[in-house]
């Protein structure tokens, strides 16, 4: 048994298991999911990975704009953030310039192998941060890419 979590773990140089990197960002990815598609969004991808990088969540919003608006359907291309330790602003400066536009190219490659010409698109950036108790949960919505 101790070899399996050891996958899952790993032992730092005092001796005290610390939860990899890998988990970390699987589980940030899992309750960003979660969070979106309780606010209605369908989940239509996970970890989409192309030539230009990996889009973590790829999901279809239908909320559209509010009371008397037609609903529109909206491709939502998300990336994940997580952090166990540090600050919301660490998770969100992680998305820099370089990881926009790598974004962007992934998600026209999407688009392209899926035939969804003419679709609208929006970028969001989910910064989530792992406490000892609590999981706070930051959703930046349509971030400039």
């Amino acid at each position: 048994m101790r070899n399996v979590m050891l996958t899952y773990q790993k032992i730092n140089k005092v001796g005290r298991a610390e939860v990899c990197r890998a988990e970390v960002g699987k589980r940030g990815e899992n309750i960003a999911a979660f969070f979106l598609v309780r606010r209605g969004c369908v989940l239509l991808a996970r970890n989409f990975k192309t030539r230009y990088g990996e889009i973590d969540l790829i999901l279809e919003d239908c909320s559209g704009g509010g009371v008397g608006v037609s609903a529109e359907k909206c491709l939502v291309f998300c990336e994940v953030k997580t952090r166990s330790k540090g600050t919301v602003a660490q998770g969100a400066w992680a998305v820099n310039f370089k990881k926009r536009q790598r974004l962007l190219k992934a998600a026209k490659s999407y688009v392209k192998s899926r035939g969804l010409f003419g679709v609208k698109m929006r970028f969001d950036v989910v910064v989530i941060l792992l406490g000892e108790a609590k999981v706070k949960i930051v959703h930046y919505k349509n971030v400039e890419v």
